[in-house]
């Protein structure tokens, strides 16, 4: 299982165009799935980032609980909470699997940049 996070800066509401706000962009990946089994998005005011591209699963989720407690009312609440509670129980789950792909990232880098310096 993984996750991919995508935060956008941009005007989404088309009724007020002029309005700047932060989407965040969570999706769970089964393994070897192209499809993701669970997605979540949540928009805020500009300038208001719930947490960061490179946010480890229990720092979405601390970043999703402090935003759901300073809300009033939102029609995602069970959404934004379901979110929370996976993010929690399979944190460790989802932190193993990214940091394994980023060292196969890594790991296929160095092969490139070792045939370019073997090109030279």
């Amino acid at each position: 299982m993984n996750y991919k996070i995508k935060i956008r800066r941009g005007q989404f509401n088309l009724l007020n165009p002029n309005v700047m706000k932060i989407n965040h962009w969570i999706a769970i990946y089964d393994k070897d799935s192209k499809k993701p089994c669970k997605v979540l998005n949540v928009d805020t005011d500009d300038g208001e980032y719930l947490f960061s591209e490179n946010a480890e699963p229990i720092e979405i989720a601390d970043g999703l609980e402090t935003y759901l407690n300073s809300l009033c009312f939102t029609t995602q609440r069970e959404e934004i909470k379901d979110m929370i509670k996976f993010l929690k129980e399979h944190s460790e789950e989802l932190l193993k699997s990214k940091l394994e792909k980023e060292l196969k990232d890594l790991e296929k880098r160095k092969e490139e940049i070792i045939k370019r310096l073997n090109n030279l």
